[in-house]
């Protein structure tokens, strides 16, 4: 995607947001040059054995992320207009004159030949994933100013989700209780998310690693996201084809059709007949009198075959029974008059 692209795509995501207030918190975190755009911010709960504040969060987040894409993709596809035209260069030199003529003619007698172009069309599947996991610690202190006026000064500190204890550690009490509790609810809340379908997902596993012996190192385990965790999508339109397999875990997906510059012509006869009854029977008199005329022609053919092949087999019966017949069939001469005017 190039860049003026992307910052449309931003643009139009930030626009959709419907909590402002977010954004205007997520940019002062920014000033320490750690966090990154957090689209959908929201205000969390995170109370023990309660997980709606982060999935309705991310739910939020999927709609406004995914109504920009099918914002930006609309802007996009109304912006690719084809125009079919018909060029036609003469060239000439000096002192001679060219002239070019363009004839185009229906052969069909009774109804129009119709020319369409169709521009095609491209359908986009947009899926919205989640495949990792980051945790942040925000503090705000209010100090003194220059002019002695309170003002915040914001602390932000982001880590991965294998240094939670680290994190947990530096900045909370030392009471081993309160961040085992802390930990506790954090890890719920990963433990307990919902995809696209409404279907329950865990975005967090603990990593035990073995030693040679194959059994489990104490002191080396540590919190991740799940490997090789795979979410699946679904086309409602078409549940009979196979499903689109994403990492990590589908928080939301929409599908949208765009324009491409590619155009296909087609041609078709109308389906107004422009002959009345007599003429419409004057041709299936034509007709029939076409038929007739190949029969008689195929027959010929046939004939002159036959002759052949009784010759070259040299079949004197055959060829006798052959002038039998078709002198038979042969049509008889016209008759002259006699002497008298009479005919014979």
């Amino acid at each position: 995607m190039d860049p003026g692209r992307e910052r449309r795509v931003r643009d139009a995501t930030q626009n959709e947001q419907t909590y402002k207030d977010n954004f205007n918190e997520t940019e002062k975190y920014e000033v320490s040059g750690k966090a990154a755009a957090n689209w959908g911010w929201g205000s969390a709960s995170i109370a023990a054995g309660y997980s709606a504040g982060t999935n309705s969060s991310r739910e939020e987040l999927s709609k406004n992320v995914l109504n920009a894409v099918r914002k930006h993709t609309a802007k996009a596809s109304a912006a690719r207009n084809v125009q079919v035209t018909a060029e036609h260069d003469i060239k000439a030199t000096t002192g001679e004159e060219s002239t070019s003529e363009r004839s185009i003619k229906n052969i069909n007698v009774s109804r129009t030949l119709n020319v369409v172009a169709r521009q095609m069309l491209q359908e986009y599947v947009s899926i919205l994933a989640l495949t990792d996991v980051r945790l942040a610690y925000v503090r705000e202190d209010l100090v003194d100013g220059p002019d002695g006026t309170p003002e915040s000064r914001w602390a932000y500190h982001e880590v991965t989700l294998p240094q939670l204890d680290a994190l947990i550690a530096e900045f909370f009490v030392d009471d081993p209780d309160v961040r085992r509790d802390l930990r506790d609810q954090i890890v719920h809340q990963l433990e307990h998310v919902w995809n696209y379908e409404d279907q329950h997902r865990s975005a967090v596993e603990e990593a035990k690693l073995a030693g040679p012996d194959g059994k489990p190192v104490r002191g080396a385990s540590y919190l991740r996201f799940p490997k090789r965790l795979v979410d699946q999508y679904v086309d409602p339109s078409e549940p009979d084809t196979a499903p689109l397999l994403v990492p990590g875990i589908i928080v939301g997906a929409t599908k949208t059709t765009m324009r491409t510059p590619a155009v296909v012509l087609d041609a078709f006869l109308g389906g107004g007949i422009a002959l009345d009854t007599y003429s419409q029977s004057l041709q299936t008199v034509a007709i029939e009198a076409r038929k007739i005329a190949n029969e008689t022609s195929q027959t010929e053919s046939e004939k002159s075959r036959l002759a052949a092949e009784l010759v070259a087999t040299k079949n004197a019966e055959g060829a006798k029974i052959f002038e039998q017949v078709y002198e038979v069939l042969r049509p008889l001469p016209p008759e002259e008059p006699d002497a008298n005017g009479k005919l014979s």
